[in-house]
């Protein structure tokens, strides 16, 4: 693919990472590249295909129309950015293989964002960092394969975002999380469906951030054998029709949520609110924890299933999350 004019600087000691700066306007040949730093400035209407980097941190700033496909990168960061005032669009990343800690990051600006209007498809990351994404609209995120990575899909005050079809195996942290940050109004209008999953340290969480997020759909996904949540339902969002290894895997911590149609691998419906396990929730559950309603973890008479919010204690937390879910399984 044609691009700028490039300018190696760092050329004093030949395993010393060079810089290479790409611009609009001139053309000249950009093959793949080892050891380097490479910057795409203000370039639209391009293709980056068949390149192997290695070693190498690619900056992608201020760029719309283009697609990155059937490349290969190894212990490499791939970063679309922008800063205020500029915008990234109209783009996809396809096919590509990622490995070795290679880390591949849309990261737009707070509150004005700047980054939209993308795909992310079909890639294969091994041994990664994440596919991470801040700050960002309307997006897909679609059809990866994510093994033995850091995690899996990492998202900071988006929206407008769907995250499907993906297989996330073995990773040393979350599967997918949903964080935010202080002067951004927050994560909005987020789906999550069809996901796979297995063997990861938490399936889904918040992980970080207190910031608001709303309407967020978690829906036909399979999280199970995690090390220690499949669900960790630290933000608010409908749970609809998942898979999950047992009840025991689902951590309730954000009052707001609903679980709808949620079940175990042996397709027992799951629904925290059935304190008394007959598979519906009624006046029973709440007779339940009425007899052990305002005690704490540090009493003799304990009941951790009763603390449905869990907080430590059995409170009018838990009572109103039956009430919101009375009948509901």
């Amino acid at each position: 693919m044609k691009f700028g004019r490039c300018y190696p600087i760092l050329l004093i000691i030949p395993i010393l990472m060079q810089t290479l700066f790409f611009a609009g306007g001139d053309q000249a040949l950009f093959e793949g590249c080892q050891s380097q730093e490479i910057f795409l400035n203000n370039l639209s209407n391009f293709t980056l295909s068949n390149k192997l980097f290695k070693h190498s941190y690619i900056h992608i700033i201020n760029c719309s129309n283009f697609v990155i496909n059937n490349c290969t990168f190894v212990n490499t960061t791939l970063r679309i950015e922008v800063k205020p005032g500029q915008v990234c669009r109209n783009f996809t990343i396809e096919d590509n293989f990622f490995a070795n800690g290679s880390l591949l990051i849309l990261f737009g600006c707070v509150e004005m964002h700047g980054i939209s209007n993308f795909t992310i498809k079909d890639n294969f990351f091994l041994k990664s960092v994440k596919i991470g994404v801040a700050f960002v609209d309307d997006g897909v995120i679609c059809n990866n394969t994510i093994l033995n990575s850091e995690h899996g899909v990492a998202t900071r005050n988006v929206a407008n975002l769907l995250i499907e079809g993906n297989i996330i195996k073995n990773c040393s942290g979350y599967g997918i999380y949903l964080g935010t940050q202080l002067g951004d109004p927050g994560t909005f209008n987020v789906t999550i469906s069809n996901n796979l999953l297995v063997r990861n340290n938490i399936g889904i969480a918040r992980y970080y951030g207190s910031n608001l997020i709303s309407n967020v759909q978690v829906e036909n996904n399979t999280f199970v054998n995690s090390s220690f949540s499949d669900i960790k339902a630290d933000f608010p969002a409908i749970f609809a029709h998942n898979t999950v290894t047992s009840r025991r895997k689902i951590e309730v911590v954000e009052e707001t949520i609903s679980f709808i149609g949620n079940v175990d691998l042996n397709g027992t419906p799951v629904q925290p609110c059935d304190v008394n396990f007959d598979l519906r929730v009624d006046m029973k559950d709440l007779a339940v924890i009425c007899k052990v309603f305002g005690t704490t973890s540090e009493l003799g008479n304990w009941n951790e299933i009763c603390d449905i919010v869990h907080n430590g204690k059995v409170d009018m937390k838990d009572i109103g999350y039956v009430c919101k879910h009375y009948f509901v399984i």
